[in-house]
């Protein structure tokens, strides 16, 4: 698990993102996320439709402004799942970057916790399966559905040109 405190919106307090595999509990996690659940307290994503730590980044960043201003979702973690996306389109957001049925590895987001130990406690309640290292998103990743759904060319390969891309479709969107 890795923990950011982020300089756009320090009051909420540090944002903590865990990289789980094997999850032998996602139905359940995703009928609780379509719910909006709120004692969940959790942003769920599909871990094959991150690209790195950065684009985690980006779309936490980006809920948090909009919490500022006001929400298109009903809560900060809805939000954060609907800012990866590239358009104004909540359901299909959530149907590219949401936990599927046969989803079996996570990206779980915290906001908010007071320390990176409690977070960890938190998630595991919740979250039943492998917490590994963010080094494994590299293999987890799934390249051709992400550029598919930012649009990317197939031709492009190098992660900093599709990062790019990727940075300026998030912001645009709305635009």
């Amino acid at each position: 698990m890795e923990s950011y405190t982020l300089e756009l919106s320090p009051q909420r307090g540090p944002v903590h993102f865990a990289l789980f595999q094997n999850v032998t509990n996602a139905t359940e996690l995703r009928k609780r996320s379509i719910d909006q659940d709120p004692t969940l307290g959790l942003c769920i994503i599909d871990a094959h439709m991150i690209l790195n730590k950065f684009h985690l980044l980006l779309a936490v960043n980006r809920a948090l402004h909009d919490e500022q201003i006001k929400l298109k979702t009903n809560n900060v973690e809805s939000e954060i799942a609907f800012s990866f996306g590239i358009n104004n389109n909540i359901g299909k957001t959530f149907i590219a970057f949401g936990v599927k049925v046969e989803t079996t590895d996570l990206m779980v987001i915290r906001v908010g916790s007071s320390t990176a130990q409690e977070a960890e406690a938190y998630i595991k309640e919740r979250v039943e399966g492998e917490m590994v290292s963010f080094d494994h998103l590299a293999s987890i990743r799934d390249m051709d559905a992400i550029k598919k759904i930012y649009q990317i060319d197939s031709q492009i390969q190098k992660e900093d040109d599709i990062m790019s891309l990727i940075s300026g479709a998030m912001a645009l969107k709305g635009h």
